[in-house]
């Protein structure tokens, strides 16, 4: 295993922390990334894996920085509740035609009421919050999507971060 620890980082780096380290764990293990993986050693930030980018569709990442470059990082949440809030409406006023028919026909009705129903569940699946992490450098901003991790795991990385750069600003 310390043979394959170096596929990500030069023997001479230590590793100070990882966002998504089942993934890494499963990579070292020769399984493949399957999902993106951040890796804070005390010269660089790696992040590798596969992800699914809104017009680009999905990509592979391999990239990494200097932490002597490394200025900051944001934590972003885009959420969607407006659009869940007309969903819901819509699915109500779909419901209502089909509730109407419902007095007349049993068997008219069903189709109605659960087209709406499902594509109601379909739009609020697609409408869920998304979250980002952004890495800054130099005035430049890398924006990477955090789809299956959570705040904490991402806040306890930013934390090991913006020690880092602060450590290096100090020397």
């Amino acid at each position: 295993m310390a043979e394959q620890r170096n596929i990500f980082f030069a023997a001479n780096e230590s590793m100070i922390a990882t966002l998504g380290k089942t993934y890494l764990d499963s990579f070292l293990s020769g399984a493949g990334l399957t999902k993106l993986v951040m890796v804070l050693t005390n010269q660089r930030l790696y992040v590798k894996g596969k992800t699914f980018i809104l017009g680009r569709g999905k990509v592979t990442i391999d990239e990494d920085y200097n932490v002597n470059d490394l200025t900051g990082t944001s934590y972003e949440i885009k959420s969607f509740l407006w659009l869940r809030i007309l969903i819901i409406l819509a699915g109500i006023a779909g419901l209502i035609p089909s509730i109407a028919v419902l007095e007349y026909s049993t068997e008219a009705a069903i189709p109605g009421i659960l087209i709406t129903v499902l594509f109601t569940a379909l739009l609020v699946l697609l409408a869920k919050d998304r979250s980002y992490l952004g890495i800054f450098t130099g005035g430049t901003k890398f924006i990477y999507p955090m789809k299956k991790y959570r705040a904490d795991e991402i806040m306890a990385f930013r934390q090991q971060v913006g020690l880092l750069i602060e450590y290096n600003r100090n020397k």
